[in-house]
């Protein structure tokens, strides 16, 4: 059974393992890793963002002088295989897709013990941000965001049979001229040209809040079905 909760934080657990709670960084570590990132190419601008696993950072791409999101790995998950492999998998997974409606994957690398990824940069907020404001979203704009998001799902399916798995407001990006993008594809579930899921049976990983009734019990034959429902 899996219980809901009210953090929007994902869950993740493989066959027959026990969930554990994650633990946010102080500000001291915080800091700290950003005097310790050094990556060739890249200069650190500011903190943008920071989940379980990374930590998004505002960076300028200097070959191009333009403005990118850098997603880092923390460094206490890249001695973990599967963080890394969900971390990896999420570049592929969005570097593979072409829409107007999912930010846009540029580089994937490592050095010096830093795994990262470098993507558009959406100058705006999530939805989770936006609905938490106290102003309730007007109809049109509600259901521009609802096409959306559909628009960048049915893109995700039809052109790479990838689906997201982790559909909620805190990955529904708001940019400041209106457009909507879809982010953090950590946990998508990708069918390959055989159909076979790359979700294997009795794993169980999503936001609890927002899963589907057959991802919550970790079947493995997932689709986008299960991103519908979210």
């Amino acid at each position: 059974m899996v219980e809901f909760i009210d953090s929007p934080s994902p869950l993740r657990r493989k066959p027959a393992e026990a969930t554990s709670e994650s633990k946010t960084e102080p500000p001291s570590q915080t800091l700290s890793l950003k005097q310790s990132i050094s990556i060739p190419g890249y200069t650190i601008i500011s903190k943008l963002g920071e989940g379980a696993t990374a930590v998004v950072w505002l960076a300028r791409q200097d070959s191009l002088d333009r403005q990118v999101a850098v997603k880092v790995l923390k460094q206490q998950h890249c001695a973990d295989a599967d963080e890394v492999a969900d971390f990896i998998n999420e570049a592929k997974a969005v570097a593979k897709l072409k829409s107007r409606n999912v930010v846009q994957i540029y580089d994937i690398g490592k050095h010096e013990g830093t795994i990262f990824f470098a993507m558009e940069y959406v100058d705006g907020q999530t939805l989770h941000r936006a609905l938490q404001s106290g102003t309730p979203l007007d109809q049109k704009r509600a259901l521009a965001i609802a096409t959306a998001v559909a628009h960048a799902l049915d893109d995700a399916w039809t052109s790479g049979k990838v689906f997201h798995r982790d559909i909620k407001p805190d990955n529904i990006m708001l940019d400041k001229d209106g457009s909507i993008r879809i982010t953090d594809l950590g946990l998508a579930g990708i069918i390959d040209a055989k159909g076979n899921s790359s979700i294997r049976e009795g794993e169980i990983a999503g936001t609890p809040n927002y899963m589907s009734p057959e991802q919550a019990s970790g079947k493995g034959n997932l689709d986008f079905h299960t991103d519908m429902y979210s």
